[in-house]
């Protein structure tokens, strides 16, 4: 299947796009932004999540989301219900979906909670096979190249779910 038919099936069945935003990069890190879309990119769950360790200075530097932001947020053991009841069985498509995939697997961990059954499919992956790159190409550096711009700042987790959701939809359909 091309890269044109592999976005079309995302869409035609009702795919949800996810986001993610984390305390860090390591095996340590855990969420503290989940923003989850249907292919209309009307939002299907979006929260600041309170983690159990500090978000490091040079993450907030990146996605904006500081402590004093998320020290009235939910904790992941508070949203896990309602995430799991909306993924389970879904196909859920991320701009790197091994490194969201990886944050929920190491943020249910931390709380001791069941796991969740999803489809994961990777847009990242997608767009270089599209293009032909050898190399992993930036979400933002993609949206610019298929005429998609955040509407919201970059490296939110909503805004970067519709920054995916519109690349798709651009490949998809032009």
């Amino acid at each position: 299947m091309d890269t044109r038919e592999l976005c079309r099936s995302w869409l035609l069945e009702n795919a949800l796009f996810l986001d993610t935003e984390t305390t860090g990069l390591d095996n340590t890190a855990e969420i503290v932004e989940i923003a989850i879309a249907d292919r209309d990119g009307n939002p299907v769950f979006e929260s600041l999540v309170k983690p159990s360790a500090p978000i490091t200075p040079r993450l907030v530097s990146i996605h904006g989301i500081s402590n004093e932001m998320v020290k009235n947020a939910p904790t992941w053991a508070e949203i896990h219900l309602e995430i799991n009841r909306i993924l389970t069985g879904k196909t859920v498509v991320a701009y790197n979906s091994d490194f969201d995939s990886r944050m929920i697997e190491q943020t249910i961990d931390i709380y001791s909670l069941p796991g969740i059954i999803c489809y994961w499919e990777c847009s990242m992956q997608m767009y270089q096979n599209h293009t032909g790159h050898h190399k992993w190409i930036k979400l933002i550096e993609a949206a610019e190249q298929c005429g998609v711009y955040p509407m919201g700042k970059a490296h939110r987790a909503m805004t970067d779910v519709i920054m995916c959701l519109q690349i798709v939809q651009k490949i998809a359909w032009f």
